[in-house]
C-alpha cells in the first residue's frame, strides 16, 4: 500500500497537480488499496478479517516507510528526470534543421508580410473611400429624385 502511494508521490514530484487533481489521485489510491486489501484477504485469509491481518499490514506499512519509501522515491525521480533530459537533447538535436529551415524561411515570410499587410491597407481605404462616395452618390440621387 506505501509503495502505491509512493507512485502517486513521484508522480506529483515529477508533474505539478492543482489540488483538484490530487484529490481525485487520493480518491483513486483508497480505491485500488481496498481492492487490493480485499484480494489478499481474499486469497489468503480465505476472506476473514482478523486482528493480525490488520496489524501486520500497519506494521508493513510502517516499516516500508521508514526503511524504503526516501530510497524509492528519490531514485525513481532521478531516473525520470535523467530520461526527461536524454528525451529533451534528442528532441532539440533531431528538431534542429527543422529550426534552422524556419529561421531561413521566416526571413522572406516576414518581408512578404508587411508588403502584404501594406497592400491590405490600401484596399481597406479604397473600400471605405468607394463605400464613402457610394454614400454620397445615393445622397445625391435621392435629392435630385425629391427635386423632380
Amino acid at each position: 500500500m506505501a509503495f502505491i502511494y509512493d507512485l502517486f508521490r513521484i508522480k506529483r514530484r515529477a508533474i505539478r497537480t492543482s489540488n483538484i487533481v490530487i484529490y481525485i489521485e487520493d480518491f483513486f489510491f483508497w480505491i485500488i488499496v481496498s481492492l487490493v486489501m480485499f484480494f489478499v484477504v481474499y486469497l489468503s485469509n480465505e476472506g476473514e478479517l482478523r486482528g493480525y491481518v490488520i496489524l501486520g499490514t500497519i506494521l508493513g506499512v510502517i516499516l516500508y516507510i521508514l526503511l524504503l519509501s526516501r530510497i524509492v522515491v528519490r531514485c525513481t525521480l532521478i531516473i525520470i528526470r535523467t530520461v526527461s533530459m536524454v528525451i529533451k537533447k534528442i528532441w532539440m538535436v533531431a528538431t534542429y534543421p527543422v529550426r534552422i529551415i524556419l529561421r531561413i524561411l521566416s526571413i522572406p515570410a516576414r518581408f512578404t508580410g508587411r508588403k502584404l499587410m501594406i497592400l491590405f491597407r490600401i484596399i481597406r481605404r479604397a473600400g471605405k473611400n468607394r463605400i464613402a462616395d457610394m454614400k454620397i452618390r445615393r445622397k445625391i440621387f435621392r435629392n435630385s429624385r425629391k427635386m423632380i
